[in-house]
């Protein structure tokens, strides 16, 4: 989504700052459209930014169709304010792509899986993470994303998820069959 919450005016702030380190780099930033004012907020910092045709800026790749982009970054970042539980950050998993996200994403298995790192959602961690991300090999980024594709097949893909809920629900109900007692 574009929205404040999401963290995007972060993100464009802080590969404006390590860019000319990375000229082969380059960022796409795409989400729904929803907020108009925060939207031409970050399209302004696009034009500001030092090589404002390094970075793309989308609100038409959405939905199923979008499903591509996974394949075609090298990593996926969520510089995110909030998230309750990210759908994005999991598919960007189960694609296997290494991640750059913020504490506020609720994932910390991402970094103690080697999936990616997480940072705080201040401009600057999130710069210093994409100078990390952008100085790995592409055999480190694989590694990475196998990692990441791994994550997801312990954690995130539908039987794990059911077999999850199982195991809290059976807890919970002997609990409540010992209070009961």
């Amino acid at each position: 989504r574009i929205h404040p919450e999401k963290g995007l005016d972060m993100l464009v702030r802080a590969f404006s700052l390590i860019s000319t380190e990375f000229p082969n780099a380059g960022l796409l930033v795409a989400g729904l459209k929803q907020d108009s004012q925060f939207q031409t907020l970050v399209e302004n910092l696009v034009a500001e930014a030092p090589d404002p045709d390094r970075i793309a800026f989308t609100t038409e790749l959405t939905g199923p169709t979008c499903k591509f982009l996974y394949k075609c970054c090298d990593a996926y970042v969520l510089p995110s304010h909030a998230e309750g539980f990210s759908v994005a950050l999991t598919e960007a998993l189960a694609n296997g792509r290494p991640s750059l996200s913020t504490t506020f994403c609720h994932m910390p298995e991402v970094e103690e899986h080697a999936a990616g790192f997480i940072v705080d959602p201040e401009t600057s961690a999130i710069a210093e993470g994409l100078r990390r991300l952008l100085s790995l090999s592409s055999s480190d980024l694989d590694a990475m994303g196998r990692q990441a594709r791994a994550l997801y097949e312990k954690k995130y893909t539908w039987s794990r998820v059911a077999e999850t809920l199982e195991s809290a629900y059976l807890a919970a109900s002997k609990r409540h069959e010992a209070v009961a007692r």
